[in-house]
């Protein structure tokens, strides 16, 4: 049971134009606040997104390098190795007599 009609002095009808028109410039206002708020969250949760993707990166070429470091350092101790025989003589050859027995064939 509304009233179907109601009737409004011309001061009342100006009153309720200008809260109309108030409230849209509010609602105007609340849609562009909203609308840069909901940029601002998009781009830092794309920066977020960005920054988690480059740890990730950061992580897994730290772990690559570490495990170059140890294949670099296999592979020094093995040429270390290699040099420490190349430089011992053989238990079964006389370095003396080699000397002497080089010596002893002469060029003709």
């Amino acid at each position: 049971d509304e009233p179907k009609e109601v009737t409004l002095s011309a001061h009342e009808w100006e009153c309720l134009q200008q809260d109309t028109e108030a409230s849209s410039r509010r609602l105007q206002t609340l849609s562009a606040q909203l609308n840069r708020m909901s940029g601002d969250l998009l781009q830092a949760f794309e920066m977020r997104t960005v920054l988690s993707s480059s740890r990730l990166g950061v992580e897994r070429a730290r772990e690559r390098e570490s495990r170059m470091a140890a294949v670099v350092a296999k592979f020094e101790e093995e040429l270390l190795v290699a040099r420490q025989r190349r430089c011992q003589p053989s238990p079964s050859v006389n370095v003396a007599s080699a000397a002497v027995d080089r010596n002893a064939v002469t060029p003709s």
